[in-house]
Order: structure tokens, then sequence, then C-alpha cells
């Protein structure tokens, strides 16, 4: 026996809301491809040429140093972090470390108990 069911009619509103979200995600596939060639095609550039990344990257750096202000805790630097006596030519030293030297500049050493 050959029995054929009886089919809804295709609604053409449904169709059409279809049609556009395979319309949208065939536009968003073919933006991510976009996006995709030129991360690869900057990628390529660095590979080639890394002189021009260390450059941009010192120079995102500066930017950001002079955006974020340093010693956010007032004028002791870092929390917890104070400033040592001047030393010669007005620098700054830092506390005498193991056996009495003195601690480079910027250097902070933590002791761990």
């Amino acid at each position: 026996m050959n029995e054929q069911r009886a089919q809804p009619a295709p609604d053409p509103e449904a169709a059409q809301r279809v049609h556009d979200v395979v319309a949208h995600l065939q536009a968003a596939a073919l933006e991510m491809i976009e996006a995709a060639r030129a991360f690869l095609d900057v990628a390529e550039e660095l590979v080639k040429e890394p002189g021009e990344a260390t450059a941009m990257a010192a120079t995102l750096a500066n930017l950001a140093g002079r955006i974020v202000p340093s010693g956010a805790g007032g004028s002791d630097g870092p929390r917890g972090h104070q400033k040592g006596p001047a030393g010669p030519g007005g620098h700054q030293q830092g506390p005498a470390g193991p056996r009495g030297q003195q601690q480079s500049p910027g250097v902070e050493h933590i002791r761990v108990s």
C-alpha cells in the first residue's frame, strides 16, 4: 500500500524567516573568515619583521605607563613599599640586603616565612 500523509501547506512567513536566518549565518561566517585572514596577515608580518612588533610593544608599554598612575597608593609607591634614604647623586637607595649589601633600586625583596 502506498499511503500518502497529508502535509500542512508551507507557511510563507516561516519560510522567509528561515531564509533570513540562513542569510545572516552566511554573512556572519564570511565576516569571521575575513577576520581570521586579517589576523593571519598581521601574524605573518610579525614573524617576518619582529622588530616592528618590538617597537609597537614598547610604544604601547610607554603609553600604558603614562596612563596608569605609578604609585597608586600615594607617594610611597606600591602598598607597603617605602622609599629608602637618598644615596649619592640624590638617587633612592633600598634597604641593606643580606650581608649588608645594598639592593638594586627598583627591586623589592620580600621575605617569605
